[in-house]
């Protein structure tokens, strides 16, 4: 993900936050089927760098601070964050899809593109 994606994706967060139900567990829900299941859309083939992850990372804790109404002044680690709103950590889920994804490539034929592209190995040296 590019900074340039991340920063309208937040702002349009926390728009649509700010009018949503008081009631935290309906806005969790929301968060959860509209947000947390499109941002890592085809994550499956992404290469996780520690910079990809910290973007992320922060993105959907200032999404789960927001909806918590938890601000500046009062600070809490972000295990207790996840825990209040029941959530796992965004890397996680994306290495559980990431192996989700290859446990099916791995089940088709053997003479399918997706195969044939784990099992390439190019040879020669770089032009």
């Amino acid at each position: 993900m590019h900074k340039r994606t991340l920063i309208p994706l937040s702002f349009f967060f926390f728009f649509l936050f700010s009018f949503l139900s008081p009631n935290h567990t309906v806005n969790i829900r929301i968060f959860n089927t509209n947000i947390k299941s499109v941002l890592p859309y085809a994550c499956a083939t992404w290469k996780l760098t520690k910079t990809i992850i910290h973007q992320l990372h922060v993105l959907v804790n200032r999404c789960i601070r927001r909806i918590l109404k938890i601000f500046w002044p009062v600070q809490i680690s972000n295990q207790e964050l996840w825990a209040r709103a029941k959530q796992r950590p965004i890397e996680l889920e994306i290495r559980q899809r990431k192996w989700g994804w290859l446990g099916h490539t791995l089940r088709q034929l053997p003479g399918d593109i997706a195969n044939t592209a784990l099992e390439w190995n190019p040879q020669g040296a770089r032009p």
